[in-house]
């Protein structure tokens, strides 16, 4: 970002192996450490927790950054491309609340990881590529730009599924439904105020738009981990939180003729309020978590195979033995 200030510069080429290296080091990491985690007996709420949190705020960074790979500009493209892919990110997460079963589209994290990696290529061997102009239904688009709409077209078909999923599960419970049809006010909400401060003020997002998505990056991350705080401590998910406070008075001070606060602090000091809440937040979890369940928070307790297999007949996993299984293959 540093890089590319307008996300239309091109970018130092060690830039882009770099970016896939981490984007594939994060993708692998994301899928082994549950499995580990079960492995040892060791899979807790708080990793959960962790995984999804991490995931909350990734997905705004590697959006921003595949921004700049595609060099779509500071507009309003940018700003709906990390919109519905935070959207959708959160819908996913209020899905599983309701239904406790997360199924992913065809097309979902994986595939979207793998793109990036792609891109990152692709940009690496030839810069310009994704500058280059084509027609489609006779609009002059770059490449970059006709990437991000099968991108957007996945994440709408994301979040139709799952209210697909959520409505069809609980239609026959009116309460349920409705307490379902609420919990999406805290996204919606989020969405439109950010939509309307970024559509009233172009002259403050053009030169700040890594400020302002990182801002509405955690603010959303806020709210996915208070969903998902919800739904592992099975208390009631709050429809608002003091985060989204800066939020309405930067839409409400946009429509002003003579702005009462100056827009670009204002979003550089949110942009920091929002960061350093997302971080109290994350250390107040790991702190009562692991004081309540006895267990550290990057720590591994190696266990000798007895006091496994004890644990795992506490939880109720069963495993095969290898001599049962090897017999079984033979």
């Amino acid at each position: 970002m540093f890089n590319c200030p307008t996300a239309t510069e091109p970018l130092p080429d060690w830039v882009y192996l770099v970016n896939a290296f981490c984007v594939f080091y994060y993708q692998t990491m994301d899928a082994w450490d549950g499995k580990q985690a079960r492995r040892l007996v060791l899979s807790s709420a708080l990793g959960e927790l962790f995984d999804h949190g991490c995931d909350a705020i990734s997905t705004v960074l590697i959006t921003m950054t595949m921004s700049c790979v595609l060099r779509i500009g500071c507009g309003y493209l940018f700003f709906i491309n990390i919109n519905f892919m935070l959207i959708a990110f959160y819908i996913v997460q209020w899905e599983l609340y309701f239904t406790n079963n997360l199924v992913l589209w065809y097309v979902n994290v994986t595939e979207g990881q793998l793109l990036a990696i792609t891109l990152n290529l692709i940009s690496f061997m030839n810069p310009d590529y994704f500058i280059q102009e084509t027609t489609l239904m006779g609009y002059n688009l770059t490449y970059g730009q006709l990437v991000i709409l099968p991108c957007a077209a996945i994440a709408i078909s994301t979040c139709f599924t799952a209210f697909i999923k959520v409505f069809s599960l609980n239609f026959s419970n009116s309460a349920k439904l409705k307490e379902a049809v609420i919990s999406l006010y805290p996204c919606f909400i989020t969405s439109i105020f950010f939509s309307i401060w970024a559509y009233n003020s172009p002259n403050l997002f053009y030169p700040n738009c890594y400020v302002f998505c990182v801002a509405m990056g955690f603010v959303f991350g806020g709210l996915v981990g208070r969903i998902l705080l919800a739904r592992v401590t099975k208390m009631t998910y709050s429809l608002w939180y003091y985060i989204q406070v800066p939020m309405f008075i930067g839409a409400i001070n946009s429509f002003l003729p003579k702005k009462i606060i100056d827009e670009e602090m204002l979003v550089i000091f949110y942009c920091c309020f929002v960061v350093v809440a997302y971080i109290h937040f994350a250390l107040c979890i790991i702190q009562d978590f692991t004081a309540y369940n006895g267990i550290p928070c990057f720590g591994v307790t190696l266990w000798d195979n007895e006091e496994i297999e004890r644990r795992r007949k506490r939880r109720g996993i069963v495993l095969p033995k290898v001599e049962e299984t090897e017999k079984k293959n033979n």
